[in-house]
């Protein structure tokens, strides 16, 4: 019996000691084991990039791209693709083309053949009587077709009859009338001979009468139209007196208002100009007051070493994050000598300060702007997390977080 829970707790306890194994094996690679990145960019007619990661023999690793103006990145586990944005942009893309040709399909109408089904199933089912009433009814059709036929060709028959007879009559009737008319043309010329002169003398007396009385009432006119001008215009000007003053008082109204108007307006534009002031004045002295008192802390003595410390420390990360094979190219002319020398002069103090591996090819007859870059380098966890940790437990930096709290 023994024995037995023995054997049961000896296992346990290989499996406790292979899981604490393996997690403090997972913890020592994520502190010991470097992150590993390669960066490479090119700026010609257009910008490309590419930024690759990979940890521990590339069990992890991710790739991000740039080209085309276009973002895309890929994470994998142990060579397996975990997530792909170029995927997701196509599994997108397709659900949005079943979904386009979908709608196309229903919106195309499909030809209904049930009609035709059901005249197919309704020859097919008529029975044997049916099959009789048909031929009787195609047998009658047909007579009267027939009949039909023959009464057509009788009514023709009878139109052309009378077709010959009206034109019989209308030729007859021409005859007669020809001959009425030589006879009585002779008679009505002389009574309109007689008409006409009678006519005449009327017309002439009538325009006679017209005229003196034309005469008459223009005479007559002229005496009223001169007395109506006359009260006529002494009431127009009096019209037109009243009619400007209305104008003018309407002028003035307006221009008392746009006066009133304007006046607010440099008003408000006035009071605003204050407000900014006064709130530049004051965002001003807060911040005098602020930088003094940062001053004042930070110029003590222990503050200064304090400073000294914490800007050691981001050098030391800065140095650790930095890359330790790099290579830079770069294509620059500004389209004036004078800028492109003041920039070379710049480049130059700053190889000498930080020993940069950069090949720059000044032009001075064109504006250009080309350029490569490659980048490699690591990062270790265990190091950043050292440097943070000397920063926690230096004294003084914990008295000045006391302070600022």
């Amino acid at each position: 019996m023994l024995h037995v829970i023995f054997t049961i707790l000896k296992i346990l306890g290989i499996i406790i000691a292979i899981i604490l194994g393996l997690l403090l094996l997972i913890i020592l690679s994520v502190l010991f084991v470097p992150l590993r990145y390669k960066v490479k960019a090119k700026k010609y007619e257009k910008i490309t990039g590419i930024i690759r990661l990979h940890w521990l023999l590339h069990i992890v690793s991710a790739c991000i791209d740039y080209t085309n103006a276009e973002l895309s990145y890929k994470i994998k586990i142990c060579g397996f693709t975990i997530i792909n944005s170029l995927k997701v942009d196509s599994v997108d893309e397709t659900k949005r083309d079943k979904k386009h040709r979908k709608q196309k399909k229903e919106k195309k109408v499909k030809p209904d053949n049930r009609d035709n089904h059901i005249i197919e199933e309704d020859i097919y089912t008529i029975n044997d009587d049916s099959d009789f009433t048909v031929q009787s009814q195609s047998i009658e059709n047909s007579n009267k077709n027939s009949s039909l036929n023959l009464n057509t060709s009788k009514a023709t028959k009878i139109e052309t009859n009378k077709e010959i007879n009206i034109k019989a009559n209308i030729e007859s009737n021409n005859e007669t009338n020809i001959e009425t008319k030589i006879e009585t043309h002779n008679e009505t010329n002389m009574e309109a001979y007689i008409k006409a002169n009678k006519e005449a003398n009327k017309e002439a007396n009538k325009e006679t009468n017209k005229e003196a009385n034309k005469e008459a009432n223009k005479e007559s006119s002229n005496r009223t139209s001169k007395r109506t001008s006359k009260k006529v215009s002494k009431k127009v000007s009096k019209k037109t007196r009243n009619k400007i003053r209305n104008k003018l008082r309407r002028i003035n109204s307006i221009f008392l208002r746009i006066s009133n108007k304007i006046k607010f307006i440099f008003l408000k534009i006035r009071d605003t100009i204050i407000n900014i002031y006064n709130k530049i004045i004051n965002l001003w002295d807060t911040i005098t007051d602020k930088v003094k008192y940062f001053n004042e802390k930070i110029n003590t003595a222990e503050n200064r070493i304090l400073i000294k410390f914490l800007v050691s420390q981001v050098k030391l990360i800065f140095k650790h994050i930095a890359p330790r094979k790099y290579k830079i190219y770069v294509k620059y002319g500004a389209g004036e000598p004078d800028i492109t020398g003041k920039v070379i002069s710049y480049v130059a103090i700053a190889n000498a300060f930080f020993n940069l591996n950069l090949n720059f090819v000044p032009v001075f007859d064109d504006q250009v702007l080309e350029g490569e870059i490659y980048l490699r380098g690591r990062i270790r966890v265990f190091t950043i997390l050292i440097i943070a940790f000397r920063v926690y437990r230096n004294k003084q930096f914990k008295k000045m977080i006391k302070k600022f709290k």
